[in-house]
């Protein structure tokens, strides 16, 4: 896990020279606060979870975008089990597939993001799994340089022996750096 774990900071610090030529606005910076109810063998030992990631994001043009993300998300344990936190360490790509039009706020898009998954359970081990997060949102301009972002996603993180994934639904802010 090791080797995917420096594979992974390896293409961060790769990308990170095309994040730096962008001059004209073409970056935005984004806050926001995530849910996530679990499913299969996670939701046997965990309820709800909540928590937030920050989001760097470079328009490639004006219908994709790249971008990176780092958050924190803790689920309640359930019958005398322990929290569970997990911190997402994930790049991904998004998609609007709507048009930015004049006469609308409002761009639907679709995303993937990829990356590890730092699982620390309450009294054990933390360990560190690849995983993947299909996305489905919308963004909504909330000023002349603020956008609020609305999303849900499905995540799964591969693990060994069960299976690690949830719905999330996520609100967020997303401010364009010019």
């Amino acid at each position: 896990m090791k080797k995917v774990t420096f594979i992974l900071i390896g293409l961060c610090l790769i990308g990170l020279p095309v994040f730096s030529q962008a001059q004209t606005g073409n970056m935005s910076l984004g806050i926001g606060l995530e849910t996530g109810v679990p499913s299969g063998d996670l939701s046997n030992a965990s309820s709800f979870g909540i928590g937030g990631l920050a989001v760097g994001s470079y328009d490639v043009d004006q219908n994709l975008a790249v971008n990176v993300k780092i958050g924190y998300l803790r689920f309640s344990g359930k019958d005398n089990a322990g929290s569970l936190g997990i911190i997402p360490i994930l790049a991904g790509v998004k998609y609007f597939l709507t048009p930015k039009l004049e006469t609308t706020s409002m761009r639907v898009y679709a995303a993937g993001d990829v990356g590890l998954y730092s699982a620390s359970p309450e009294g054990g081990n933390s360990s560190t799994k690849f995983g993947v997060s299909p996305i489905l949102g919308a963004r909504f301009e909330a000023g002349s340089n603020m956008d609020v972002d609305l999303h849900v996603n499905y995540t799964t993180v591969f693990t060994d022996v069960s299976s690690t994934s949830w719905m999330g639904v996520g609100v967020g802010l997303v401010f364009g750096l010019k």
